[in-house]
């Protein structure tokens, strides 16, 4: 952790000389705070306002500072965030969703698990992508299993999703578009969905209930222009870039998506995903994700996190084991 702070801090300083007086609150605040865990997500804060600058060096000094540090940031951030939604927006407002995260131990990994299961499915599926080799693989398997769930087992070890389905929005959703809240929340009920591990069938579905609930919010409507934009472009990357099983999930995405314009939620979701998480993997595999795409990206995180933070652990698992079995 003091290796994350000394990065922050230097990016900091970096930083004013660009920002001047804002600058020096960002030295300040940054150096003549004492390594408190509960510090940190302020520091992700402070470095995100500046990672969200159109461009210049005090953006760039801040990425830097946040990204040399990669797997520490993770594991800061996930024991210091307030919630679930903070974890998930500040990985993708800082950029930090784009690095790989590795050299956690499993005692590290053990104490992440329940303050953000996001967080420490990405920092431990480069361990746990195809057969595991000894004990301590197998026991990571294990945590993995009981908090991402077996299905995130799975496609780990096999690089299939037999649950594809799960969570994407279909002609279901149109005919539930049409229903009164009241109706909606009790075919809910009816259902009896139990939220499990990570990418549980449950589970996914309990995170496209909360996108739903979320679809015609005016700040997420806001963003279909853009979507529908840059869908056909993201396709594009995938195809070049992805797997067959990344590119089959889009296309399951994609499917009897309902015609209105927030039916492109969640194949728009995967779609940025993938290409965030392959860009972990290899820089030039695809660019940079925009500052207009990294804020929109955010946006949706922010009322849907559930189903944003469940996309970037599939497309994880389905970018890691591709690399693994692709070895073999």
């Amino acid at each position: 952790m003091r290796q994350l702070h000394e990065s922050l801090r230097e990016g900091a300083v970096c930083a004013d000389k660009q920002f001047g007086v804002a600058g020096v609150k960002h030295v300040g605040v940054l150096v003549g705070r004492s390594l408190r865990c509960d510090a940190v997500e302020e520091d992700f804060e402070l470095a995100a306002c500046v990672c969200g600058a159109s461009s210049g060096t005090a953006q760039r000094a801040m990425i830097d500072a946040v990204h040399r540090e990669a797997g520490a940031a993770l594991m800061s951030l996930a024991s210091s965030t307030r919630d679930h939604a903070a974890t998930v927006g500040l990985l993708i407002r800082t950029g930090l969703i784009e690095r790989p995260f590795e050299g956690m131990t499993q005692e590290e990994l053990a104490g992440m698990w329940s303050t953000s299961p996001v967080a420490a499915a990405l920092a431990a599926t480069p361990h746990c992508a195809g057969e595991p080799r000894d004990t301590a693989q197998l026991e990571l398997l294990g945590a993995v299993g009981l908090h991402g769930g077996e299905a995130l087992v799975e496609i780990l070890q096999t690089g299939r999703d037999q649950h594809r389905e799960a969570g994407r929005f279909d002609t279901s959703a149109t005919a539930m578009d049409a229903m009164s809240a009241w109706q909606v929340n009790e075919l809910w009920s009816a259902v009896q969905v139990v939220p499990e591990g990570l990418l549980q069938p449950g589970s996914r579905l309990a995170a496209a209930k909360q996108l739903f609930d979320a679809r015609k919010v005016r700040d997420l409507s806001a963003l279909s222009q853009l979507i529908s934009q840059d869908l056909p472009r993201s396709r594009r990357l995938l195809n070049e870039a992805a797997s067959p099983a990344v590119r089959a999930q889009l296309d399951a995405r994609l499917d009897s998506t309902p015609a209105a314009s927030w039916g492109l939620l969640p194949a728009a979701s995967f779609a940025w995903a993938a290409q965030a998480r392959i860009r972990a993997r290899d820089s030039q595999a695809v660019p940079l994700m925009s500052p207009g795409r990294r804020e929109a990206w955010r946006t949706f995180a922010q009322f849907a996190p559930d189903y944003v933070g469940m996309d970037i652990v599939l497309a994880d698992a389905l970018v890691q084991s591709s690399h693994s079995l692709k070895g073999k």
